[in-house]
């Protein structure tokens, strides 16, 4: 199919076109035209024989499986009626089928204009789209200024989808329709190429309006994957807001029957606005991007931050101080500062003078050892969290724990301790039941060297009884061997002294002889007492 703005235009058309197939062999028949001066300039042997059309064959021709009528030069259908009887129907389906068959002849009598008029290079292209439960559609119109003035408002094109057997949430739908409606725009920019085009597409969905005015980013795969293809192929800023009722879409979503579609203006005309000015236009509502029908479909970010596990800080300081007794004051006096805090500020302004000097006190014995408590769970619960819960909850531990053979239980404190069988000795409770802990840790290294320079550089087997009055390290004596090995002071004292070389003795000094035969002279005199 091919058109022209005159005869003399499309007789030459007509003419190229034929003499370019004809050298390859093709030879063109069945010309059809509008224009009674075109028909009559051609071969009769080029023009297509009518005899066999069923409509009107005077006027009518099939062009691409359509009826045209190339005397009013539109389009027309060719329905035929040839349902066949459905029976048994219940009376109600059986009426409402009659019905709708006789419906189906007036089909017939819809004319759709074939030519647009394009008076004016300008040309705006109007879009809508609709949904519902039963299908979703787009329609596109025409709107160009005429030569008198007026507005001349044609229907170009429309398309609809049956929605899908599975239920689905109608702004999904909604979204469908909008996605069917920027597909359609890139065919109806090519017909008119050649002329100033712009778009305006129009939907009567918020929430379908508040997707495509984000980037498709934030949502989820769903609504990301069609946003942003209609956002590649129609901007966001020529999406409007249009009511339902003035909404053309809405027809072909919902359906007409065929009594009625004839008699339509909303859809063969579009709304009354359209031919107006953009005053007339329908005001844009202010859009709530934070309802829940659109916060749905909001695809939730997670932020993850490489933590590095050998850069905890709690663990870092016990690398930083080589002083168990250090490291016991320091967190003494952060859990110090954390009771202050959470104290009353009146209670704070008690440790300050009347010069405004703040007056520390020393630590207490308390204050010692609840930080040497909560040092030692800390570490318990970071390497024997499993036998820790399964001590909490009455259980014994795993028979494959490296603590199943120390019978261990949870003290008052909160710490795992040996159980053993000197529960009714005399000796003191720490000596009974020795706090466990893992020979993994630093803190071990530091109470190891506390004992050995404490007990004036301790032998291996003396120092591991002293520290086994307190505390049951795994391992302990592999850490006890390394701690003397690397003490300096040990290593001065462990060294041997290195011995003289002596000359060889005298021949009368190894020589057998007899008494007296050699004697000496003391040179000095003799020594007295």
């Amino acid at each position: 199919m091919a058109g022209a703005t005159s005869s003399e235009e499309a007789i030459t058309s007509i003419k190229t076109l034929s003499q370019v197939l004809e050298v390859r062999g093709f030879h063109l028949r069945k010309w059809h035209s509008n224009s009674p001066d075109v028909l009559s300039r051609i071969s009769s042997n080029w023009v297509g024989d009518t005899s066999n059309l069923e409509i009107h064959p005077d006027e009518c021709s099939k062009a691409l499986g359509l009826t045209w009528n190339s005397v009013k030069d539109t389009f027309i259908f060719n329905l035929k009626v040839n349902f066949p009887d459905i029976s048994p129907l219940p009376d109600a389906l059986a009426t409402k089928w009659k019905t709708l068959r006789k419906e189906f002849e007036q089909i017939c009598s819809i004319h759709i204009p074939r030519w647009i008029h394009t008076v004016s290079q300008q040309v705006t292209l109007h879009g809508f789209c609709d949904a519902s439960e039963l299908a979703y559609a787009s329609v596109i119109y025409v709107v160009q200024p005429q030569a008198d003035g007026n507005t001349k408002v044609t229907l170009l094109v429309a398309k609809s989808r049956v929605a899908p057997l599975k239920p689905v949430f109608i702004p999904r739908l909604e979204l469908n329709g909008a996605l069917l409606l920027a597909r359609l725009y890139p065919t109806c920019k090519n017909i008119f190429k050649e002329y100033d085009v712009h778009l305006y597409a129009w939907t009567d969905s918020q929430v379908v309006l508040s997707w495509l005015s984000s980037h498709p980013r934030n949502w989820k795969p769903y609504i990301a994957n069609r946003t942003s293809e209609i956002l590649d192929l129609v901007p966001a800023d020529s999406w409007r807001y249009v009511p339902t009722k003035m909404n053309p879409a809405d027809i072909a979503s919902r359906g007409l029957s065929p009594k009625e579609l004839p008699r339509c203006g909303l859809w063969w005309e579009g709304p009354q606005w359209l031919s107006c000015g953009m005053d007339s236009w329908p005001k844009q509502p202010k859009r709530d991007d934070q309802t829940s029908l659109v916060t749905r479909e909001r695809k939730r970010t997670a932020f993850s931050f490489p933590v590095s596990v050998n850069c905890d800080f709690i663990d870092s300081l016990f690398l930083k101080f080589s002083s168990f007794y250090k490291i016991i004051d320091i967190f003494a006096f952060c859990f110090r500062y954390i009771t202050n805090c959470k104290a009353r500020v009146g209670k704070m302004k008690s440790n300050l003078d009347f010069k405004g000097k703040c007056h520390v006190p020393p630590l207490t014995t308390y204050e010692r050892r609840q930080a040497s408590n909560k040092i030692f769970s800390y570490i318990q619960n970071l390497f024997f969290k499993e036998e820790i819960n399964c001590l909490k909850a009455n259980k014994p531990v795993a028979n494959k724990s490296i603590l199943s053979a120390l019978c261990p239980f949870i003290d008052k404190d909160g710490l795992v301790r040996v159980g053993g069988r000197l529960r009714n000795s005399t000796l003191q409770y720490s000596a009974k039941h020795p706090i466990i802990l893992p020979n993994q840790h630093e803190i071990c290294n530091l109470i190891v060297n506390m004992y050995h320079i404490l007990y004036l550089h301790a032998g291996c087997n003396v120092l591991l009884g002293i520290i086994k009055q307190n505390y049951w390290i795994i391992g302990i004596k592999k850490i006890v061997k390394k701690c003397i090995h690397t003490c300096i002071i040990c290593c001065r004292y462990r060294a041997t002294t290195s011995k003289q070389l002596m000359g060889d003795l005298p021949a009368h000094r190894v020589t057998p002889r007899r008494s007296f035969s050699v004697s000496g002279v003391d040179y000095a005199g003799p020594i007295s007492f």
